[in-house]
């Protein structure tokens, strides 16, 4: 476990920035600088103490498919209650994913030094409060946004090597992760060219031809509308089944909504979450350690502790 939390500090920039990015969307996370340091002193008699109390109360959340009958899956989660002689933690007790709510027009950040050589922005940009219409939107709007930005920072002006963007959707708020890692660049220069593609997205949308904009958006539906092909297929829909409090009708919906989007009702949606003074993001900038300058934030998280009990949430 010592190890463990050694090769977390000498992790990778790439690494370093998603934890930390990780850490600063979800309030509940524990840093791992909190414990840093105490596994060498926990013995034995430490973890008897903690293990008498450990299972008192328990929730089991599990997703099951397949071949397997309910009275199976009911029958186990009983066994387990049973076989711990465990409460069952009640609704109201249940330990909430609370997401930060980042202002609008005041993007924050945190600046971090790596033992790597190499350099990472990533960012995690949020777009609202959850409705099945805005998640049609940025889905539809992330079938050209993902390319786009992959072909204008990896390809077209080589700014980084690994090029990433992927939805990140929440019980109460949808957003979009950006993820740029650079043996060349520094992350401020990466997060200032990021800026540009930002910028000429919304334009890059609405010059799309009707046909390409027809063809992305029945493709989107027909992959939201095809029931359990793969056991990936099983586990993306359990999952956002269970996230939407058992909702199985959302698919439908979503695709419907979809059918029934403009182009410049995603493009107006993308300009004001990407711009500037609209906003609502938390970046990560990861430079190498022996980095000699780091430019100044007005917004610099740097007492996670104090910005953890202040921040509102979702």
């Amino acid at each position: 476990l010592v190890r463990d939390y050694d090769n977390l500090k000498r992790s990778d920039a790439y690494s370093t920035a998603r934890y930390c990015l990780y850490d600063l969307i979800h309030k509940t996370n524990i840093h791992r600088s909190v414990y840093d340091g105490m596994a060498e002193n926990i013995g034995i008699e430490d973890i008897r103490h903690f293990a008498r109390g450990l299972f008192r109360k328990i929730q089991v959340e599990a997703y099951a498919y397949g071949h397997i009958s309910s009275e199976a899956v009911t029958g186990l989660v009983d066994y387990i209650y049973s076989a711990f002689g465990s409460d069952k933690i009640s609704g109201q007790d249940l330990p909430a994913d609370l997401i930060f709510r980042y202002p609008v027009g005041r993007p924050s950040a945190r600046v971090v030094k790596s033992n790597s050589g190499d350099s990472c922005w990533a960012a995690f940009i949020q777009f609202g409060d959850r409705s099945t219409r805005l998640s049609a939107v940025i889905q539809t709007g992330m079938a050209f946004m993902s390319p786009y930005f992959f072909e204008e920072l990896r390809n077209r002006e080589q700014i980084g090597y690994v090029v990433e963007s992927r939805l990140d959707f929440f019980e109460k708020v949808l957003g979009i992760t950006f993820t740029v890692l650079s043996d060349r660049h520094d992350p401020f220069y990466i997060s200032e060219r990021v800026r540009r593609v930002f910028d000429r997205f919304p334009g890059y949308l609405e010059s799309l031809p009707g046909q390409q904009f027809e063809e992305a958006r029945k493709s989107l539906i027909n992959k939201i509308r095809k029931r359990n092909r793969t056991l990936d297929d099983w586990m993306a829909e359990l999952i956002l089944t269970a996230v939407l409090k058992g909702d199985h009708t959302y698919g439908d919906e979503l695709a419907k909504m979809i059918e029934r989007l403009k182009l410049t009702e995603i493009s107006e949606t993308f300009k004001k979450a990407l711009a500037p003074r609209t906003m609502a993001s938390v970046s990560v900038y990861v430079t190498p350690s022996n980095a000699y300058k780091l430019p100044e934030f007005e917004e610099m998280i740097t007492d996670l502790d104090s910005f953890k009990r202040t921040t509102p949430v979702y």
